[in-house]
């Protein structure tokens, strides 16, 4: 058997290959949708009360001057591990940038993109650099979590995190041109900085945890640039990440990684949200407004919502009885009244306000969220698809059930449908009537020239400091 040495240069290896390759057109729109939503949804999150908390905070502990990049959304100069920081923070506080729900079980462009977008404004990078190695990071994401789920998912930790640090710092060594040696480095200093748990879900620790993980993997390639050392083995070795995290790790998985052949942005494809919630509850969320906008049943009239899901559903969706906003979103009971109730479910829906509504906590004591082991699963193990039912005082019942929640590879998001939520988002950081020329230059990110330039024009607007962001138990 080779070295595990022998095995991590050859990881190494693949991801700079799969940096260098020539990108076919498809992958390179598909990159270009994932980026330019992460920003949409960063310009969103970087006016949340708590991401202009952890702002502050940053700027008491600021560093003495060295590399340095911005805060998007408010043009902050931080240090450029403190700007990866934040930036994942905003970009992940909504719980709306996209999700891979197949074969990473996490928000793979929230950590990467973070840590590029960072990257690119310190060193005057081009936007072709940048998603090349936003590409190969995901890659990282996506063929790491083969090697440890579902296991290590459902022992409870967050995988964005646990495997996003490892990505990140993936991304950041190829954007730093670092050896494969100090690739290697890099990777095994994410190893020992992998952590984050989902019990922490439903609060601020959630997007934090995950803009460490993005911060640490800038950090790491940095490390091994200056010529520090990771252990041989770090990564695939005897209480290494994989062996830690997996529940029995074999080594011989290693050999089935193939950076890019397919690449996972294309097959099986990641998730792009059209609700700023849980993904595991965006099935039934649809389904659900399919049977009121077509069947019409008067919400009040409705006797009961059963829900199938995968078995591991609960131990995902772990706020049943949400207290606040930030827990609704990991509530399929409160995610199906909101949507049911206020018709609709957008950012300014998951307010503390709505969660505490008499009607709102009445119908969501209707939802009843069941086993249903015959749904598909992803590479991961964990299904996404659900049955639906909603019955009415009268007797009547309604039935829909799909295999796979909108914003997949086969229910993606039209351009409108991406348009509309980019706007929606980016309006809260920037004037809304530069939105759509600014959407539709962001698809095409590997032609922007300058990614300084670039962070000066998601800067350049005078945030809307609104008072929705109802977040008083979390702020």
């Amino acid at each position: 058997m080779k070295s595990y040495l022998s095995l991590e240069l050859e990881i190494a290896a693949g991801l700079q290959a799969c940096f260098a390759a020539d990108k076919p057109a498809e992958l390179l729109r598909i990159a270009g949708e994932h980026l330019t939503d992460l920003i949409g949804v960063m310009l969103a999150g970087a006016q949340h009360p708590a991401s202009l908390n952890l702002l502050s905070n940053l700027a008491k502990c600021s560093h003495a001057p060295g590399l340095t990049a911005r805060a998007i959304g408010r043009g902050d100069c931080l240090g450029v591990q403190d700007a990866a920081l934040f930036n994942a923070f905003a970009g992940h506080i909504h719980d709306y940038d996209d999700d891979d729900t197949l074969m990473s079980l996490s928000h793979p462009t929230v950590t990467v993109g973070a840590a590029c977008l960072a990257l690119g404004e310190a060193h005057n990078l081009s936007g072709k650099s940048l998603v090349n190695a936003y590409i190969a990071g995901v890659e990282t994401i996506a063929q790491l979590g083969v090697l440890v789920h579902p296991y290590h998912y459902m022992k409870g930790w967050h995988a964005t995190c646990t495997l996003g640090v490892v990505g990140a710092a993936v991304a950041s060594g190829l954007m730093m041109d670092l050896t494969l040696s100090q690739l290697r480095h890099a990777i095994g200093f994410a190893a020992s900085m992998a952590a984050g748990l989902r019990s922490n879900f439903g609060s601020d620790a959630k997007p934090l945890q995950t803009a460490l993980a993005a911060s640490h993997g800038v950090m790491a390639a940095r490390l091994a640039a200056s010529g520090m050392t990771s252990t041989p083995g770090s990564l695939l070795g005897p209480m290494g990440w994989a062996d830690v995290f997996a529940e029995r790790f074999d080594v011989k998985k290693v050999a089935a990684m193939t950076f890019g052949r397919p690449y996972a942005l294309l097959a099986p494809g990641i998730t792009i949200k059209r609700y700023p919630c849980c993904t595991c509850s965006h099935a039934a969320v649809a389904l659900l407004q399919d049977v009121l906008a077509t069947e019409k049943p008067a919400v009040a009239h409705i006797a009961a919502i059963d829900v199938y899901l995968d078995p591991a559903a609960p131990n995902i969706l772990i706020h049943e009885r949400a207290a606040t906003g930030l827990e609704a979103k990991f509530s399929l009971p409160f995610s199906l009244a909101i949507a049911a109730l206020v018709g609709h479910l957008d950012l300014d829906d998951f307010s503390d306000a709505n969660v505490q509504r008499q009607d709102v906590r009445a119908l969501a004591a209707k939802i009843r969220t069941l086993p249903d082991d015959d749904l598909p699963r992803g590479i991961a193990g964990v299904a996404l698809g659900c049955r639906l039912q909603v019955t009415t005082t009268s007797g009547e019942s309604y039935r829909r059930a799909t295999d796979v929640e909108p914003g997949s590879r086969t229910w993606r998001l039209s351009r409108r449908q991406l348009e509309s939520k980019f706007c929606a988002c980016a309006r809260y950081g920037l004037p809304s009537a530069a939105l759509p020329e600014l959407f539709a230059e962001l698809l095409q990110f590997e032609r922007i020239e300058n990614v300084q330039m670039l962070i000066d024009r998601l800067c350049s607007g005078n945030p809307l400091h609104k008072t929705h962001y109802s977040h008083e138990a979390n702020s």
